[in-house]
């Protein structure tokens, strides 16, 4: 399995993501796409409504899927795709799930999820709270990446070599509007109605602890299938002899995490696969 390598020089992902992280003078963010306001780029789909129940969508806290907006980016089909089964992921299989935490002087640097087992099934990836800057950029660092908006609620789905893209989160930015919180993020959840209930009861006291947080945050949840169909687990071999020339995921120090953190302690260890994968 290939390693991680670094082109040499300044190359066009780590310029534009310089150019974003930039906070004096503050960067000019009228190249970024975002998906609420159109774009040349960006074209709506249409989802198969009889895939998803507004029932369904309600207990699981989605809007009835009637309302939901979905695009496609130019140069990056699989970004199409939305929740699984409304798109027609119907053998996705949800195994693993990461939650990313970012304050407002976070942000998360360049890299390449090449060490993943599976690449062909999507990763769903949800965001909460503030919006942030996303870098979607091509196989090499040398292609200049697309800047797109996420906001709270926005859900992106990768797919295929989409997941082999690299990207980035140079900025995290205020919700738009001026308010510091979504009005969806405002009120505590509706109580649930079905027996049993989905979803615990949270006391309007519980519920501002948690939107105090998101006031200056940001919350990113991943959603992945880990092995594809007939694979197994990978074995690791000479666990205590890797180093950093053997981490998939690399960051630069100055990019990794909040400003200034070294990266040092960030480090996921490359496994190797069984041949049968």
């Amino acid at each position: 399995m290939a390693a991680y390598r670094l082109e040499q020089g300044e190359d066009a992902f780590r310029k534009l993501f310089r150019l974003y992280k930039s906070r004096n003078p503050p960067a000019d963010l009228s190249g970024v796409i975002d998906f609420s306001q159109g774009h040349p780029k960006v074209q709506s789909k249409k989802l198969g409504l009889g895939l998803l129940n507004d029932q369904d969508a309600s207990r699981a806290g989605l809007q009835p899927l009637r309302q939901w907006k979905v695009y496609s980016l130019d140069g990056y089909p699989e970004l199409s795709r939305c929740v699984s089964a409304a798109c027609g992921f119907h053998n996705f299989k949800p195994e693993a799930g990461i939650l990313n935490y970012y304050h407002l002087d976070s942000s998360l640097g360049i890299h390449v999820d090449e060490s993943e087992l599976d690449h062909q099934s999507p990763l769903l990836s949800f965001s909460f709270g503030q919006s942030c800057i996303f870098l979607l950029g091509g196989l090499n660092r040398e292609h200049m990446p697309t800047p797109m908006m996420m906001h709270s609620g926005d859900i992106m789905v990768m797919s295929g070599q989409s997941r082999l893209l690299y990207h980035a989160v140079p900025r995290i930015l205020p919700f738009p509007g001026g308010d510091m919180l979504p009005p969806c993020l405002s009120v505590p959840p509706a109580t649930e109605t079905s027996d049993p209930p989905l979803i615990e009861p949270c006391s309007t006291l519980d519920w501002e602890v948690c939107a105090q947080y998101l006031r200056r945050s940001r919350i990113n949840m991943t959603v992945r299938q880990v092995l594809q169909e007939g694979c197994s687990f990978p074995q690791v071999e000479n666990l205590s002899q890797l180093t950093e020339a053997d981490s998939y995921h690399h960051y630069d120090g100055e990019e990794m995490g909040r400003e200034g953190h070294d990266g040092k302690d960030v480090l996921t260890k490359r496994m190797k696969m069984t041949e049968d994968c």
